[in-house]
């Protein structure tokens, strides 16, 4: 019996080894499943980080986007409205020159200019040469 004793204290022993041993196992898992939980964690907050920055990028983006294409606009309209303006200047300056030629061609042009001179305008007939001649004869004492 008291072999049986030992040889029971003995496989008690191997039994409790093999239960320290477990139990050791037992805490290197339970320390690998937090070490996995922190880094489980820490990538979701990477994850995170990196939702927030591609969001906040893809509406500067729209934002820059929307400012530049405002701007083109702006400055697009701007030359239009340049375009437009020297097309009316240059449909101004042909109408200009247009009349200037037609008053040319029909003389009027040159005339105006020599009765604003003072020269010409009036037309000598005949008979307004001979009233001018008699009026001096008769102005004339003999």
């Amino acid at each position: 019996m008291a072999e049986r004793m030992v040889a029971l204290q003995d496989d008690l022993e191997a039994e409790r080894a093999i239960v320290s041993e477990y139990d050791a196992s037992i805490e290197k898992l339970r320390g690998a499943i937090r070490g996995t939980d922190n880094q489980l964690r820490q990538l979701k907050q990477q994850v995170s980080v990196v939702k927030a920055t591609e969001s906040a990028q893809k509406a500067q983006s729209a934002v820059a986007a929307r400012h530049s294409g405002q701007n083109s606009a702006m400055s697009s309209a701007m030359e239009s409205l340049e375009r437009i303006k020297e097309r009316q200047q240059l449909n101004s300056a042909q109408m200009q020159a247009a009349d200037d030629m037609a008053a040319e061609e029909s003389g009027s042009s040159l005339e105006s200019r020599l009765k604003a001179a003072g020269i010409g305008g009036q037309e000598r007939k005949a008979d307004d040469v001979l009233a001018r001649l008699k009026a001096k004869k008769n102005a004339t004492p003999e």
